[in-house]
């Protein structure tokens, strides 16, 4: 006997046998609702243990019956205890019902009806009460009855009217007066002579509605059940993502496990009907129901306090002159959500770092600290100051600013300061600076000249493969007898970012020289046009050609003298000369290949004259400077997220991802269960990615780099190891790149040859990979290869054994063994 509240304790005698020894837990299996007992172990050499049963009032009053499993290992016993739980008090002012029946028991059988006295007991209730008997056996019925106001009484009676399977099961008797319900477990026994099959029954229900999970719900049957037993299952009201589904846990009978998500505080019953039935089809005894409630919701809690805290991977910062200073910051949020945002308070001048915002997912951020220009050294502390919404932190951190050891100095100036004889016209002055400099902005006036200079234009000085030096360079067209006044100001910057100090120097030009024309033709002549014009760019390095077209015949003589070049270590040897039959038009070649990317001053001077001596007109105005065509080389990977590595189905020509080992791409044919396999890597390369691409203008070389890593069953039976140019711009639908054409690129040579050992393996690609970049939208801006044996697809040769090339793949940590392309292109 159980109360409805309060806990009992239960014997459990164990008695080993077989020569086993050890210890066995006993577990109460799916208890009713509010019953509970903690599982207890019977340690090695005792044979008896008490267990301690708990009610927490929400039980149903009645008899009932407890399932207690003992385990060990593989083996498994149960044993069955009936209990009777009393009915629980109820509390003072509650409306509560509560039940007695006599007898305690019932037993039925057909043709002979039993009847069962209910005495109801009201607290705080008024008006008649509905008495139903629930979870009666299949052919037992039993009559509602209402007992009026007034009355606390009744009597109900059972009938057997047919078969009913002989045996004991629980039935419930319900009572409810409009809101207000209670219920009564009852035993009984159905008498039977007739050979039926037993019917099964609801063994044990027990529900459990967790906060923040939601509802589970076991329900144990006595035999097992057909696998359509859950579609048999309901609940009312209805229950948002109710289901239910067997539990395969090795009993000797089904249990079906329910879940869904239950309203606050609200009473369901479920209810499984007769169409139940067991694996040989024999139904439910009778349809059972069975009620419970859901949570109550809680009252929102106090708020917690909220708060952020910081700390730092260093103790202390410095910074100087050069790449940026880096400083992690960790946040913790404590009872806080969202994002935070970080700002450093207290910098010294010229120190800047840029506010950051570190997302609700993330706990750090690495802030960074530039010195912009000159800072006195020395050490102050900063504060990194972080908010989210009103909660606000602070971490002071001790900032140190670095002397400056090396700073950015102007060594000479060509012509030196104060130079007399500055050559006038066309013509270039050269800063050498005490480092490598940036490339100047055209905004920033990093370069001043007063008088203003015709045609400035200031570059820094770059060697043969393009590389910036420490040097600047400006050319443009002087006036003679000019002092001219150079003023480099702190926008020009190291290569660390350290500014110069501005700096100041003077020269002047020479005087302009006089040609006095003899008498007879005295009109100087004039440059009509000249190419390559003024200003232009990627202009071909080679050769080097600069025209000048006259309006009269020259002499050849002057007119060769007075034309002047500067480019990058000139040589007037290397010069040469040609004219048209009339003498008006004249080209100079340069015969020496200059680097890419060169600027090129030249200009002429009035010297030239034409036949009858007169000086050439306006020759101040005549030339100026233009840029050689850059070339860049770089390294073209292919896209990790767009390769693929496929197989063909020869069986049912299905295309399917292949995956080698170690993310590696594999190439060849192989068989499994039966299907034979040809194997292809298809490698996509993003031509968008190179530097100027839209401007590219000329393709020097591309070469493919396959990196091959091992062969299995020598594949080289199924030929050379191929590269093929396609196209498709459904580069992400695998069918697509399996079926894609071969492009109409001109390409000759696909093999790629390889050796026995592992490595890069190469393959000259210039004529496809520059069809690629002037067709982009053949492809989606990709150059796209399908890697295969030559003969992959000859199917007379019935060999599927595994004939395999691995090669290395994008994914491959190892940049090293990914596929490229090495690209040297031509751009202006």
């Amino acid at each position: 006997d159980l109360q409805a509240t309060g806990t009992a304790e239960l014997s459990a005698a164990l008695q080993r046998s077989g020569g086993f020894t050890g210890a066995v837990t006993l577990t109460l299996l799916n208890p009713p609702v509010g019953i509970s007992a903690a599982a207890v172990t019977v340690p090695v050499g005792a044979s008896s243990a008490k267990l301690s049963l708990t009610t927490d009032g929400t039980s149903v009053a009645g008899d009932d019956t407890l399932t207690f499993a003992a385990d060990a290992g593989t083996l498994h016993k149960t044993v069955q205890v009936k209990i009777n739980v009393a009915a629980a008090p109820v509390p003072v002012g509650q409306a509560a019902l509560t039940l007695v029946a006599t007898p305690g028991s019932l037993s039925v059988k057909a043709g002979v009806p039993t009847t069962v006295a209910v005495k109801v007991t009201r607290s705080n209730v008024t008006g008649p009460v509905t008495l139903h008997l629930a979870n009666l056996p299949i052919n037992v019925t039993a009559a509602d009855v209402v007992i009026p106001d007034g009355q606390d009484s009744a009597e109900m009676t059972l009938a057997q009217n047919g078969n009913s399977p002989a045996g004991s099961s629980t039935i419930q008797l319900q009572a409810s007066s409009d809101t207000v319900k209670t219920s009564l477990n009852l035993p009984l026994t159905v008498e039977s002579a007739e050979s039926l099959p037993t019917a099964p029954t609801v063994m044990a229900a027990d529900a459990q509605v967790i906060q923040g999970v939601g509802l589970k719900l076991t329900l144990k049957f006595s035999q097992v059940m057909a696998s359509d037993v859950v579609k048999t299952i309901s609940v009312t009201p209805p229950i948002l993502g109710f289901q239910c589904e067997m539990k395969a846990d090795g009993a000797p009978q089904s249990s079906v496990l329910c879940s869904g998500d239950p309203d606050y505080d609200t009473a369901y019953t479920l209810t499984v009907s007769t169409a139940a039935k067991d694996t040989v089809g024999t139904p439910l005894a009778q349809p059972y129901t069975f009620n419970f409630k859901s949570l109550t919701k809680a009252a929102n809690p106090d708020p917690l306090p909220q708060g952020l805290t910081l700390s730092s991977d260093l103790s202390k910062l410095s910074v100087t002159f050069g790449p940026p200073a880096s400083l992690k910051i960790n946040i913790k949020r404590n009872n806080l959500t969202g994002p935070v945002k970080l700002h450093v308070a207290n910098l010294p001048a010229n120190i800047s770092s840029p506010d950051l915002v570190i997302p609700a997912n993330q706990d750090s951020a690495q802030m960074t600290f530039i010195q912009g220009d000159f800072t006195a050294a020395g050490t102050t502390s900063i504060q990194i100051q972080a908010t989210a919404g009103t909660v606000s932190a602070a971490l002071n951190i001790p900032l140190t600013v670095e002397p400056v050891t090396n700073p950015l100095t102007v060594l000479s100036t060509t012509p030196a300061n104060g130079a007399p004889d500055f050559k006038a016209g066309p013509n270039a002055f050269e800063v050498k600076f005490s480092r490598v400099i940036q490339e100047l902005s055209p905004t920033l006036n990093s370069v001043s000249v007063v008088p203003a200079v015709d045609k400035l234009n200031c570059l820094v000085k770059r060697d043969a493969s393009n590389k910036p030096l420490a040097g600047l360079q400006c050319t443009g067209t002087f006036a003679p007898s000019t002092t001219y006044t150079v003023t480099l100001s702190k926008s020009i910057r190291a290569d660390n970012f350290m500014p110069l100090q501005p700096y100041t120097f003077s020269f002047k030009t020479a005087p302009a020289v006089i040609i006095v024309p003899p008498s007879g033709d005295t009109t100087p002549p004039k440059v009509t046009s000249f190419t390559p014009t003024n200003s232009s760019i990627g202009v071909a390095h080679s050769p080097l050609n600069i025209t000048v077209n006259f309006n009269e015949a020259m002499n050849k003589t002057t007119t060769q003298k007075a034309f002047q070049l500067l480019v990058p270590n000139v040589t007037d040897s290397k010069k040469s000369f040609s004219w048209n039959a009339a003498g008006t038009v004249m080209t100079m070649t340069y015969n020496e290949v200059l680097p890419y990317g060169s600027n090129v001053v030249w200009g002429m001077s009035s010297i030239a004259t034409d036949l009858a001596g007169n000086p050439l007109a306006q020759a101040n105005s005549v030339g100026g400077s233009y840029r050689l065509v850059r070339q860049a080389t770089l390294k073209l990977y292919s896209e990790k997220d767009l390769n693929e590595n496929l197989k063909l189905n020869v069986e049912n020509n299905e295309v399917t991802t292949s995956t080698g080992p170690n993310y590696q791409y594999t190439v060849g044919r192989s068989k499994y269960d039966g299907d034979r396999y040809i194997q292809r890597v298809f490698l996509q390369f993003d031509i968008g990615a190179l530097t100027d691409f839209s401007k590219i203008t000329k393709i020097n070389s591309a070469i493919l780099n396959i990196y091959t890593v091992l062969h299995q069953g020598n594949p080289q039976v199924l030929g050379d190891l191929d590269a093929v140019n396609i196209n498709t711009p459904n580069f992400t639908q695998n069918s697509a790149l399996w079926n894609a054409p071969v492009a109409n690129s001109g390409q000759n040579l696909r093999h790629i040859y390889q050796g026995s050992g592992a490595g890069y393996n190469t393959l000259d690609i210039t004529v496809p990979f520059t069809y690629n970049v002037k067709n982009p939208g053949l492809s989606a801006v990709m150059s796209q290869w399908r890697i295969q044996r030559e003969f992959d697809n000859y199917l007379s040769s019935q060999d599927f054994n595994y004939r395999q090339t691995f090669i290395g793949s994008g994914d491959m940590q190892d940049v090293n063994k990914r596929p490229y392309i090495q690209v040297t292109y031509e751009y202006p």
